[in-house]
C-alpha cells in the first residue's frame, strides 16, 4: 500500500486523490512544475521526472470538486517530501474531502443521491444581490424588492438565463440559490457585465463575465477556455501605458491588466503599473496584495508580510489570483524558519483563518472570486433548500428576484 492510500486510510479515495493535479511554486511564487499528488507524494517529482531541490515550496492542489488547497511542502536533500510536511498535507486533504463531500465524488453516493443530483439539475436558479464584497464579516443587502429599478444595476433577461451590468460605483456580491446545491456568490466589479446561462446537463449554471475593455475581455475569454499559450501571447503585447489608460475609464479592469503583467512580463512594467495605480485608486485588497507580491520579488519580506497581513483585513480581492497569492504568501511565511519569532507566524496564521476559508471554496477556474456559503460572509457547504426557506426570504425569492 503506498503511502498516499495507508494516509488517506480509504481506498475510494486514493482512488480519486492521486491523479489530482499539483502546482508546485518556490519561496517567491515562481512556478517550478506541475505533478499529480500521487507522484508528488510518493517520489517528490514533477512531471517528466524532474525532481525537485531541496527546499520549502507550496503545493496548489486541485480537488475533484472543484476546490483547490493550498498547503507548504519541504523536500529534503534525499529528494522526498519531509515526514512532518507529509502528515500535514494528509491531515488538510482529509478535512478537505470531508468538508466538501468529495468522497461522493470519489464513487460512494448511493444511486438515490445521484437520482436526487439529477433533479436538482432541473431546478430553477434564483438570484440576489448585496451591495459590496464580503469584509470577512458580511455585506449589505440590496433592495431585491425594487430590484428592477435599481439605480447602479441595469438587468437583462434571456429564455435561457438573465445578464446583470453593475454600472455603479461599488462592487456587487451576486448569489445564486438553487434547491439541492449550496448558494454560490460571485463577485461583480463595477463596470462589469455577468451573464448567468442555464445547462440542463450542469448541476450549476454558466457564468460568463465581460469587463467591457476588449484586450481584457480577450484575455479573460483566452484563459476561461484554457488556451494558456494564446493567453500569454496577447498578454505580451500589454504595456505600462496601456495599463494607465484603461485605469482612466475602468479601474478594475486596469487591476486585472496588472495581474497579467505581474504573471507574465517584466517586472519593471509591473511595478511602475502598480505604483501608478495604488495613487490612483487608493486603498483596496487587489492593490494591497500586488504591491505586498511585489516586495516579495523583490526581497523585501518584512514589508511583503505587513502587507499582506494589511490585505487580509480589508476584505475579499475582487480577482481569484489575488485570493491566490493572499492564502500563498500567508501560509508559506507562517511556515517559514526565518519567520521573526512565534509573536509573527502567530499573526500570519490568524490574518490566514479568515482568506483561507473562502479559498477552500472557490471555483478557480473563473476569472473572478467566487465561493459556496449559507451567506456573503459565510463560506461553507451547507446545501440550499427550497422548501426550507423562512417566509420573509420566501416573500423576497417569490416577488422580486429573477429565476432562470
Amino acid at each position: 500500500m503506498s503511502v498516499l492510500e495507508q494516509g488517506l486510510g480509504d481506498s475510494n479515495l486514493y482512488s480519486a486523490l492521486k491523479h489530482a493535479p499539483v502546482e508546485i511554486r518556490d519561496a517567491e511564487a515562481v512556478l517550478m512544475g506541475r505533478s499529480s499528488l500521487a507522484t508528488l507524494i510518493e517520489h517528490g517529482r514533477m512531471a517528466g521526472q524532474q525532481a525537485l531541490p531541496a527546499g520549502a515550496y507550496m503545493a496548489n492542489i486541485g480537488l475533484p470538486t472543484g476546490t483547490r488547497l493550498v498547503a507548504p511542502l519541504e523536500i529534503g536533500h534525499d529528494g522526498a517530501v519531509s515526514e512532518a510536511a507529509t502528515s500535514k498535507l494528509l491531515a488538510l486533504l482529509r478535512n478537505a474531502t470531508q468538508t466538501t463531500a468529495s468522497v461522493a465524488v470519489a464513487g460512494r453516493a448511493p444511486a438515490q443521491a445521484a437520482r436526487q443530483r439529477s433533479a436538482d439539475r432541473a431546478s430553477a436558479v434564483f438570484m440576489c444581490l448585496f451591495r459590496g464584497t464580503s469584509d470577512f464579516l458580511g455585506c449589505q443587502p440590496v433592495d431585491e424588492i425594487n430590484l428592477h429599478d435599481l439605480s447602479p444595476t441595469e438587468l437583462a433577461t434571456h429564455a435561457q438565463g438573465l445578464s446583470l451590468t453593475n454600472r455603479g460605483q461599488i462592487s456587487l456580491t451576486m448569489q445564486l440559490l438553487q434547491s439541492g446545491a449550496p448558494p454560490w456568490h460571485i463577485l461583480v466589479p463595477p463596470g462589469c457585465t455577468v451573464s448567468v446561462l442555464r445547462q440542463p446537463d450542469a448541476a450549476r449554471p454558466r457564468i460568463t463575465m465581460l469587463l467591457n475593455v476588449p484586450l481584457i475581455d480577450q484575455l479573460i475569454a483566452l484563459r476561461s477556455n484554457g488556451a494558456l499559450s494564446e493567453a500569454i501571447g496577447v498578454a505580451g503585447t500589454l504595456h505600462v501605458a496601456d495599463v494607465l489608460d484603461i485605469a482612466n475609464s475602468h479601474p478594475f479592469a486596469a487591476i486585472a491588466a496588472a495581474y497579467v503583467l505581474l504573471r507574465t512580463g517584466e517586472l519593471s512594467d509591473a511595478e511602475q503599473s502598480i505604483a501608478a495605480l495604488a495613487e490612483q485608486c487608493g486603498a483596496q485588497p487587489d492593490l494591497t496584495i500586488l504591491l505586498a507580491e511585489l516586495c516579495a520579488r523583490q526581497g523585501h519580506h518584512a514589508e511583503a508580510q505587513q502587507g499582506f497581513i494589511k490585505a487580509a483585513g480589508q476584505g475579499l480581492p475582487l480577482a481569484c489570483t489575488g485570493l491566490t497569492y493572499l492564502v500563498d504568501r500567508l501560509s508559506f511565511y507562517a511556515c517559514a524558519q526565518g519567520a521573526d519569532g512565534y509573536a509573527q507566524r502567530s499573526v500570519l496564521r490568524q490574518a490566514l483563518l479568515a482568506p483561507e476559508r473562502f479559498a477552500l471554496r472557490c471555483d478557480y477556474r473563473m476569472i473572478f472570486t467566487n465561493y459556496t456559503g449559507a451567506a456573503p460572509g459565510k463560506p461553507g457547504d451547507e446545501v440550499w433548500n427550497r422548501n426550507a426557506v423562512p417566509p420573509p426570504f420566501e416573500a423576497i425569492i417569490s416577488r422580486s428576484t429573477p429565476t432562470i
